[in-house]
C-alpha cells in the first residue's frame, strides 16, 4: 500500500511548505520464541490476527514481540519529523490498573533484508502459509532465544507506556530525534519496527497480562501508522 498524503502544512514564512504523510502498515503481526522441540512457538506464524500480542515473560515460552513494516518508497526527503502510533486493545489476563508497563521500539537497520512476509497463519499453526511467512525463528533482527531483539541488527528509536491492561482505543505514540533519524535512513525502501515490553511478568499471576495492539486487520480500531513530515 502506498503512503496516503493528507495534505500540506505551512512550516515557515514565504513559500516553504512541508508535506505530511500518514502511512499505514503494509505488514504487522507478532512473534513467539523458541521454547523446545515439543512446543516450538518459534516456528508459528500469526499473520492473520487482528492484533499483535506483546509480553516479556520470566519463562520464554510466554514471550511475544510485535513486528510492523511501513512502505517508504514514495516518501521524498528530507524528513523533518516522524511519529509512530499504535491503538491499544484490552489486555489478556491480569495486571493492577496502576501498574505502568514500558514498551521499547527498535528499528531494523536498513542494511538488513526487510522483505519479510506477513503470512496468513493462525495461532498454533506450525507450517507457514504462504511459504516464507515470518516467524520468531526467521524474522530478521529478532533474537528468538530471548525476550529481546538482535541488537547488532536493530536501533532503538523510542518507547511508550501502557497502564494496567490498557484502555481499548487509546493511542500510544513514539516520536523524537531517534525515530526521525531512523526514518531518514530508510527512505526509498521500507521501515520495520519491533515492539518489546521491558517489564517481565516475574512469574506472578497478578502480572500475567499479555498486552495487545490493533493490526491492520482489526475491524474496529486503526492499525499501526507512521506519520512523516518532509520539507525543504
Amino acid at each position: 500500500m502506498l503512503p496516503q498524503f493528507l495534505g500540506l502544512i505551512s512550516v515557515s514564512v514565504g513559500t516553504s511548505i512541508a508535506a505530511e504523510s500518514i502511512i499505514p502498515a503494509d505488514a504487522d503481526t507478532y512473534l513467539r520464541s523458541q521454547t523446545g522441540s515439543t512446543d516450538n512457538k518459534g516456528d508459528a506464524n500469526y499473520g492473520a490476527e487482528a492484533l499483535m500480542e506483546i509480553k516479556t515473560g520470566k519463562e520464554l515460552a510466554y514471550a511475544r514481540k510485535g513486528i510492523v513494516r511501513f512502505p517508504l518508497e514514495e516518501v521524498k526527503g528530507p524528513v523533518k519529523d516522524a511519529m509512530l502510533s499504535f491503538t491499544v486493545l484490552d489486555g489478556w489476563f491480569q495486571s493492577p490498573d496502576n501498574q505502568i508497563w514500558t514498551f521499547e521500539v527498535y528499528g531494523l537497520n536498513p542494511a538488513i533484508d526487510r522483505n519479510w512476509v506477513e503470512g496468513t497463519g493462525e495461532t498454533d499453526v506450525q507450517e507457514s502459509t504462504p511459504p516464507g511467512s515470518v516467524t520468531g525463528r526467521n524474522a530478521p533482527g529478532n533474537d528468538y532465544l530471548t525476550n529481546g531483539v538482535n541488537f547488532a541488527e536493530t536501533t532503538r528509536v523510542g518507547s511508550f507506556t501502557i497502564s494496567g491492561k490498557g484502555q481499548p482505543g487509546e493511542k500510544v505514540k513514539v516520536e523524537g530525534k531517534e525515530l526521525t533519524e531512523f526514518v531518514t535512513r530508510c527512505l526509498g525502501t521500507s521501515a520495520t519496527f519491533f515492539v518489546i515490553r521491558v517489564e517481565s511478568d516475574e512469574g506472578r499471576e497478578d502480572l500475567s497480562v499479555i498486552h495487545r495492539l490493533a493490526t491492520k486487520e482489526n475491524p474496529v480500531f486503526d492499525g499501526p501508522e507512521l506519520m512523516v513530515v518532509t520539507g525543504p
